[in-house]
């Protein structure tokens, strides 16, 4: 039997069958569990095709550090597929446990294609590439075109639930 090298990354009790499911917490079907804040991660360089991060790295401090680990265990072309609560939603405030919050231009300035994301020198820079990214709205304002809703979004909490984002590993 052929190894998954696609990693479902703070699992959660999302377990993925053909995956390798991994989480802080051990429970059934975890694969791994380890701590995401600690370097480095224990899989080797360019493990995985695909990485899904499903409402998991707005719990982390270090998210430069947390790229520099995804980079490395990902192959070349690599996507990371990344959800997150939108910064001006309900649920980005409601967990106690969130780190950082995110809206439409975060994961650019993150990944640097801005200039912006490795003013700290943790070599972030040329490093991924932001494919695509989509604000999901709510089922109420989905009528909004998304130029508008964001616009409005910044003045107006909860029209915008999500950004979904993918990003291409580059090496």
């Amino acid at each position: 039997m052929k190894k998954s090298n696609k990693l479902n990354f703070g699992c959660g009790d999302k377990i993925k069958k053909g995956w390798i499911n991994v989480d802080l917490s051990k429970k059934k079907g975890v694969d791994k569990s380890f701590d995401f804040e600690k370097f480095p991660y224990p899989f080797k360089d360019n493990t995985f095709d695909y990485i899904l991060a499903d409402n998991v790295i707005e719990h982390l401090k270090e998210l430069r550090n947390v790229f520099n680990e995804l980079w490395r265990i990902s192959k070349k072309d690599a996507i990371i597929d990344i959800i997150v609560p939108y910064y001006n939603h309900v649920c980005a405030y409601n967990e106690p446990d969130h780190e950082h919050f995110f809206n439409e231009r975060t994961f650019h300035n993150l990944v640097g294609d801005t200039g912006e994301g490795d003013k700290e020198g943790k070599g972030i820079r040329g490093k991924f590439e932001i494919v695509e990214q989509k604000l999901k709205p709510g089922k109420f304002w989905v009528w909004i075109p998304n130029k508008i809703r964001i616009a409005l979004g910044h003045y107006i909490s909860n029209l915008t639930i999500r950004i979904d984002v993918k990003i291409k590993v580059i090496k």
